[in-house]
């Protein structure tokens, strides 16, 4: 019987209902175009799925939504924690990953980035926030704007998939701050 020389491993994943907990099409829908679907699912059985979403869009756009709502939206979908934790575990011990998926490939980059992006915090109503306000633009990280310290520190929680119940570790005295 030969034994294995596998010395790396691929790993090939469907993306929605897989890596997202969720449908990317549904999400952009339900989160953007919502009144456009409401008591239409007759008439949308007799489309084909991507004249369907064609159709959408189109009445989406028309409406005012833009492809930067689009973005903003899909970014908001959450990987969960055990997936991220699989992932990361594949790629520490040499795996290669590849997506092969019917969903819409827009949609899979712009979520796949917006998982490996920059991050700025900005204090609401300070300077940082109303200069990246003027000129959008040239941010090309995910902005965070935050009010108050319990928000930075959800924020974080959420970035880094750790549950909010998690205990946070007791202050650190600094040479400028004595906690």
């Amino acid at each position: 019987m030969p034994t294995s020389t596998v010395t790396k491993r691929l790993f090939v994943f469907d993306f929605d209902w897989t890596l997202i907990e969720a449908d990317s099409d549904h999400w952009i829908m339900f989160n953007l175009g919502k009144e456009f679907c409401e008591g239409k699912e007759e008439e949308f059985k007799e489309l084909q799925w991507t004249d369907l979403q064609e159709e959408l869009l189109g009445k989406m756009f028309d409406k005012g939504i833009t492809t930067q709502d689009i973005v903003e939206s899909l970014q908001r979908i959450p990987f969960t924690p055990e997936i991220i934790t699989a992932l990361r575990m594949m790629k520490a011990n040499g795996a290669e990953l590849c997506i092969i998926s019917d969903a819409n490939t827009f949609y899979i980059d712009t979520i796949l980035k917006a998982s490996h992006k920059d991050i700025v915090l900005a204090r609401s109503n300070l300077l940082l926030e109303k200069a990246i306000k003027a000129n959008p633009e040239l941010v090309k990280a995910h902005v965070i704007y935050w009010d108050a310290p319990p928000a930075v520190l959800a924020a974080t929680q959420s970035i880094f998939n750790i549950p909010a119940s998690t205990s946070v570790p007791a202050p650190v005295a600094t040479p400028f701050i004595s906690l």
